[in-house]
């Protein structure tokens, strides 16, 4: 039986993703990116990189250019954001776009595919710290997802939000896997199951 031939270029971008995973996105066919804010790349309703992430938050940035990278969070930038006021200060301090939006998330995923009416939903990656609002939210788009499961504080969280990530994380999500239910198809999840088996 004949076996598969040698893929250098495939071993180059698995070892390119775990090494640089924004160049390796791009190199893939992603062209923007769409974060959540509070507990994904700063900590609650704070508006500073957290300080660990700031070499990978200048590489993302390098990458992409600050105008493909946006902030879509379900305080500032929603209505409950008088006059948009907090999420103009996330703006200021981080550079790049806070997208408003009149439905929080999983809903208003129109609002952010205005923002880039040139690409299409799978060529935009979705990064949250909930499965329920940030990964549903990018999936029911047809954006390719993330979610990240290690948080940088409950301290001075919504309780609301602290609560229901810790079902998500401990209860929700392992039942889901025991049920083996999969992401929705995407053009990089092949190269996201060979990651996990390395």
């Amino acid at each position: 039986m004949k076996g598969q031939s040698w893929n250098p270029k495939g071993l180059t971008s698995i070892w390119t993703l775990l090494t640089r995973p924004s160049l390796a996105l791009k190199r893939e066919g992603i062209k923007a990116i769409c974060f959540d804010k509070d507990n994904t790349l700063t900590a609650p309703y704070s508006v500073d990189i957290h300080p660990p992430f700031k070499a990978a938050w200048k590489e993302c940035i390098d990458t992409f250019g600050s105008e493909q990278v946006v902030i879509v969070s379900n305080s500032a930038g929603s209505n409950n954001d008088v006059g948009y006021a907090e999420a103009t200060r996330i703006q200021e301090s981080l550079k790049i776009h806070v997208i408003r939006h009149a439905e929080k998330k999983p809903g208003g995923a129109q609002d952010l595919l205005n923002h880039f009416p040139s690409l299409q939903p799978s060529q935009i990656a979705v990064v949250g710290d909930r499965l329920l609002t940030d990964i549903v939210y990018g999936n029911k788009m047809g954006a390719f997802t993330i979610l990240t499961t290690k948080i940088i504080t409950e301290e001075g969280d919504n309780r609301f939000a602290l609560h229901l990530r810790r079902f998500e994380n401990r209860i929700l999500v392992p039942f889901l896997n025991t049920l083996g239910v999969k992401p929705p198809s995407h053009f990089l999840t092949s190269i996201h199951s060979l990651i996990r088996k390395q």
